[in-house]
């Protein structure tokens, strides 16, 4: 079925929205409002009490040739960037910055595990696409930190 990147977008902040955390359970992810530039890291270093588990979800603008074309639908190769915020402080336990990478890396497993190439599942009707695997690493800002995950998929996309 073909599919927008809008809709898997979407898709994805509703996944990632749904999911409950098993570090610091009661802090749930949040999606940014991307206003203005939607320069996320800079709001997130500007206003760091209000970040922690925010997250935005944007594809990076680059997309591979068509696989696979027709002339109703082609088959995409395309790159979403998923950011999350964990600011500096003392939440994540009494080993400070230690205990906010353990909460991190907790956090890659279930975002990964929903989005990575385990949650095809997650994928179908209107956002419709395949994950083809996630990577992740971890930005060291001045205020938080950033959990960056690099999702792949492709996707049928209506030729118009």
């Amino acid at each position: 079925m073909a599919s927008t990147q809008a809709a898997i977008r979407d898709r994805v902040r509703t996944l990632i929205e749904g999911t409950t955390p098993t570090v610091l359970a009661g802090d749930k992810f949040r999606s940014h409002r991307n206003e203005q530039g939607a320069d996320f890291i800079a709001w997130a270093e500007a206003n760091p009490a209000a970040a922690l588990r925010r997250f935005q979800a944007r594809f990076d603008g680059s997309e591979d040739p068509p696989e696979v074309s027709n002339t109703d639908t082609d088959l995409r190769h395309a790159t979403m960037v998923i950011l999350i915020a964990y600011p500096h402080n003392a939440r994540y336990g009494a080993d400070q910055a230690m205990d906010r990478d353990d909460c991190i890396d907790s956090d890659w497993g279930l975002v990964n595990g929903k989005i990575g190439i385990y949650g095809r599942a997650n994928f179908s009707s209107t956002h419709d696409c395949t994950p083809l695997g996630a990577e992740h690493e971890v930005i060291r800002g001045v205020a938080c930190d950033f959990l960056e995950v690099r999702m792949r998929l492709s996707h049928y996309r209506t030729v118009s």
